[in-house]
């Protein structure tokens, strides 16, 4: 192999390098892209189903409050017969 044929090869060699290194950064700058498209999709999927545990926490705190109220007047209802009961 004379020097030529060696600059050649080494040259191509050098080639074939720097194109591996093209088409491993296009692949990493793609598989992050769509990784990060993925990613989003979860984030959005997991805030909405946040959004509908925290609107259904709230409908449970309003059925509390519903029934807490309803307590409160039984009581109360349940006071005043007693007083009534017990003046009379």
């Amino acid at each position: 192999m004379t020097n030529g044929d060696e600059i050649a090869k080494r040259l191509a060699d050098a080639e074939q390098a720097r194109s591996e290194r093209r088409t491993l950064r296009f692949d990493v700058w793609f598989d992050n892209f769509f990784s990060d498209l993925a990613v989003r999709d979860r984030i959005v999927d997991s805030t909405a189903r946040v959004r509908g545990a925290l609107a259904a926490v709230a409908g449970v705190g309003q059925e509390i409050e519903r029934r807490r109220a309803a307590v409160a007047q039984g009581l109360a209802q349940c006071a005043t017969e007693r007083e009534s009961q017990l003046g009379a």
